[in-house]
């Protein structure tokens, strides 16, 4: 409350300034505009209505309005786009169209690619809070030859804002929570040299208590705290030249701990008291002795370029990221033996990339008919990790030291013709030539006594181990082609094909998967590259002078070796001489299919409602993957398979043919958005707005588990000046406290031979109520 309390005596601070600028505001301010949202999806700045393919654009006047403080917070305002993760820095998931990534699954390209300022930027750097932002995009389907690199379901761009050359501006924006949560961010921009030259400094502090999950055996409270500063400089020397330079820093810590419900499952062979009592998942409860924690830091480099000649323009963007991340995980989540301390530490774990693009495309068209885009683009990376795994249970005194170093180069050309048939039908094509190559060294060793102490000191030692190096080199083609037609002014069809491909890599297993006697699972190792042939059609529509709008797209996409994460599954473990439970990445063929549709109307110059709809189902098509088959008939069922069950069915792990889902997210959402706002004074306007979100029942989160259906209502309302310079609101989020399950594994897990009743499990976010505050001024 005390944070609370600072945030409202701050934000009355400002009113004095806010009723002040507004004065200066006509007295009839548009609150609502019929303006087309510009987009970048084809590189090039045009309206949204006019691009023949998928794209969900978030502007920054819906991140304040929404309060969207976390980039993950984005998911609520494009349907069918699901983000989680990014607290340990090795932890992002994210489903787009009927495909879920995880980055365990140990692709080093994921489904969805993420860029900043145009350049690639990975998952756990985008994952953050996020400040200062111009606008995000959402790009639906195959992409890669136009921007960056290759991904089956889509890329998703975020653009800072940039200095302003004329003018001095910036804002300030404050929230405070009843749970204590304080997010302050804001930014000011200076022309340094007018109409040349400018600077703009951005900075971010955001302190949190993430899920809100505490423990009963540790005191501690969970809590994310997230610092960064940022730093833009715009240079314009002549009318044809533009260069922008930004620099980014971000720390970011976190305390958590694994919810969990069931009950203790005392142990009197070996003395063991219960762990913890029983509880049940709306609780928000762990029963782990010790908490997890992590830090992160991330240095960010964006450069762009552009020189404009002869009907021509040539571009560069340039990308430089480090990262470095340390991360503590207790190997007891369920506390089956209170008291003992036993941690996964990956202490340091990092890379660093460089990223560079070179285009050059025409800025007026070619005989009137063609305009083109071609390119190069170069990545390297480099990464490494040191981690030690300690004992898991206090009866061993063998831990695994963990290191691994990667290094990856790709290399690509592009090329993009678009032309222009009549005034209303364009039909493009382009295609892109990828060439990778990566070493990934992956040594292990088994180290006795308690982990890491064992293998830091020259007198001990390790047992023998063995290291992997598996080379990678890779080339392949993918291809876009797109054909639309303008009925009318207001009215747009198209359609769409595009190829996409996911390198070949290798997966780390620390057992070994040739064994004498037994069929070979060496593909649970290395996973061939994957591709995939998608398609869409659609049409968007303007209507009543661009009041309203409707955007309807279907969509089709098979997968050949599409890689996906399948969880617990039971295998024999030679390394470990028993039967436990492993996360499999799988390569099967897939089929994805399903149906958008994205709607607004203007009712009145003050009221507006916007909604979206996505449908998607991605499957196994009809292939096999790894499964728990206890007998071996190649259906799955929920037995327990022993060490023997295996050696008699020859196999280390069992497969199953399956149509199983490729996604964890629920098939369909809904999200709808609301506005309405009344002059209360000739200075200060007043408004109400909600955000709502439907998901219905989900069966595939977790194997055997069904997620209910469910909703989550933000609430919000205040104050505000007409031209939206100040604004303070109070909300509410999850207002009508929705308590609902979001995942629960099913299997009872087992440590070492001990059985366990705790299960892992996640909730919807708690009930909050919260205080806004914002100001801005000049450029903004």
């Amino acid at each position: 409350m005390k944070k609370l309390r600072w945030i409202v005596l701050s934000g009355a601070s400002l009113l004095p300034l806010a009723s002040a600028h507004a004065q200066d505001a006509p007295k009839e301010a548009t609150v609502y505009s019929t303006e087309d949202i510009i987009v970048t999806a084809r590189r090039r700045q045009e309206s949204l209505q006019d691009v023949p393919q998928t794209v969900n654009a978030v502007t920054t006047e819906a991140i304040e309005k929404l309060n969207l403080q976390n980039f993950k917070d984005i998911q609520n305002v494009v349907p069918g786009l699901q983000l989680a993760g990014g607290v340990t820095g090795s932890d992002s998931k994210f489903s787009l169209r009927g495909v879920t990534f995880d980055t365990l699954a140990g692709s080093t390209s994921p489904t969805v690619q993420f860029y900043i300022n145009e350049a690639s930027a990975d998952s756990n750097l985008v994952f953050q809070s996020m400040f200062d932002v111009g606008q995000i995009e959402v790009l639906r389907g195959p992409q890669g030859t136009l921007r960056g690199r290759s991904a089956p379901s889509g890329a998703i761009t975020l653009t800072t804002k940039g200095a302003d050359l004329s003018e001095v501006g910036g804002y300030v924006n404050m929230t405070g929570t009843t749970r204590g949560n304080i997010n302050v961010n804001g930014a000011v921009g200076v022309p340094l040299i007018d109409g040349v030259l400018g600077i703009r400094l951005a900075g971010l502090v955001d302190h949190n208590e993430l899920d809100s999950v505490t423990s009963v055996n540790n005191g501690a409270d969970p809590f994310g705290k997230t610092e960064a500063m940022r730093a833009s400089l715009r240079f314009e020397p002549t009318d044809t030249i533009g260069v922008s330079v930004m620099y980014q820093h971000m720390d970011a810590k976190y305390r958590s701990f694994q919810q969990v419900d069931g009950f203790s499952n005392p142990f009197p062979m070996l003395g063991l008291p219960a762990g913890g009592p029983v509880i049940s998942g709306s609780d928000r409860l762990a029963v782990s002795d010790f908490s997890r924690n992590s830090k992160l830091k991330f240095d960010l480099v964006t450069a762009n370029a552009d020189w404009g000649f002869a009907g021509q323009k040539l571009s560069y963007v340039g990308g430089y990221s480090k990262q470095t991340l340390n991360t503590y995980t207790p190997q007891d989540p369920y506390n089956v033996f209170p008291g003992f301390d036993s941690y996964q530490a990956i202490a340091p774990a990092g890379n660093e990339t460089w990223r560079h693009e070179l285009r050059l495309a025409s800025e007026e068209r070619i005989a009137g008919i063609f305009d083109y885009t071609i390119g190069a683009y170069y990545e390297h990376q480099k990464g490494s990790a040191i981690g030690v795994v300690d004992p898991s249970t206090p009866l061993s005194n063998i831990g695994t030291l963990l290191s691994q170093k990667v290094i990856s180069r790709e290399v690509s050309f592009f090329g993009t013709v678009t032309a222009h048939i009549t005034d209303r039908t364009e039909l493009t094509g382009g295609a892109r030539h990828i060439d990778i190559k990566q070493t990934a060294s992956e040594p292990f060793d088994s180290v006795p006594g308690e982990g890491n102490s064992l293998c830091l000191t020259p007198s001990n030692f390790c047992l023998p181990g063995f290291a992997q190096t598996q080379p990678i080199k890779d080339t392949h083609w993918v291809w876009n082609a797109s054909l639309s037609h303008r009925l009318s002014d207001d009215f747009l069809i198209y359609g769409n094909a595009g190829t996409s491909y996911r390198p070949p890599f290798s997966v780390v297993i620390l057992s070994p998967l040739e064994v004498p006697g037994f069929q070979s699972a060496s593909d649970l190792h290395f996973k061939p590259p994957e591709k995939s042939l998608g398609f869409e059609v659609g049409f968007k529509a303007s209507f009543l002078d661009k009041r309203a709008h409707l955007n309807v797209a279907a969509f089709y996409q098979k997968f050949d070796n599409h890689n996906f994460l399948i969880e617990d599954i039971y295998f024999d473990d030679f390394a470990q001489g028993m039967v436990t439970r492993q996360d499999f990445t799988a390569d099967a063929n897939a089929i994805v299919k399903g149906i958008e549709a994205d709607a607004s109307f203007l009712i009145t110059p003050r009221w507006n409602v916007s909604a979206g709809f996505s449908y998607a189902k991605g499957t196994v098509d009809n292939d096999y993957v790894p499964c728990n088959d206890s007998n071996f008939d190649g259906i799955p069922d929920n037995g327990v398979p022993t060490a023997a069950d295996f050696a008699a069915a020859g196999v280390l792990v069992a497969r199953c043919k399956s149509n199983q889902s490729i996604s964890t997210a629920p098939r369909w959402t809904l999200s709808v958005q609301s506005e309405y706002s009344h002059p209360v004074s000739n200075s200060v306007d007043g408004f109400i707005r909600g955000l709502f979100n439907y998901y219905p029942e989900n069966p595939y989160r977790n194997e055997g588990v069904v997620i209910d259906n469910y909703s989550l209502l933000n609430v919000y309302a205040g104050i505000r000046s007409p031209d939206n310079a100040w604004e303070i609101s109070l909300y509410s989020k999850n207002a009508l406290n929705t308590s609902q399950v979001l995942s629960r594994g099913q299997v009872a897990p087992v440590f070492g031979f001990i059985p366990v009743n705790y299960r892992p499990i996640s909730y919807t976010p708690r009930r909050e109520f919260g205080l806004n505050v914002r100001y801005s001024f000049g450029s903004r």
